[in-house]
């Protein structure tokens, strides 16, 4: 029971940190999975699905979850998290951007949004810590 308080404790205290980490490794989880997401740029698609993206969201997201669950504060690794993961999100959101206007996959333009949201909400928490 004690466990179970001082995990939803570490949420109140870093709420968005428990978010982002657990959508990184859920896309993480999918990137690895679906071996076809990115068709663009054709001459790419071997390195572009590779599970390195993949690996990377999963890391991402394990290490921001671990500095949300950490009992002690670590603002260096938080912010080492936050930058690598701002690097991925932004990698991300130029893929998917790239999908949307020179692929003609309209059905990614959402995820674009999304992507970029989330890129915004590592930024602000960045410069917040």
């Amino acid at each position: 029971m004690k466990l179970f308080q001082t995990i939803h404790h570490r949420m109140d205290e870093q709420p968005f940190h428990s978010i982002l980490g657990a959508v990184l490794v859920a896309f993480g989880i999918y990137l690895m999975v679906e071996n076809g997401y990115f068709d663009w740029p054709p001459q790419y698609t071997q390195v572009v699905n590779s599970d390195f993206f993949g690996a990377w969201s999963i890391f991402n997201g394990l290490g921001i979850l671990y500095v949300t669950f950490s009992p002690v504060k670590l603002p260096r690794a938080n912010f080492t998290w936050l930058l690598s993961t701002a690097a991925f999100l932004g990698f991300e959101a130029a893929m998917e951007l790239a999908h949307v206007l020179l692929g003609y996959e309209r059905h990614t333009a959402g995820f674009v949004i999304l992507v970029v949201g989330f890129l915004l909400l590592t930024f602000a928490l960045t410069k917040k810590k």
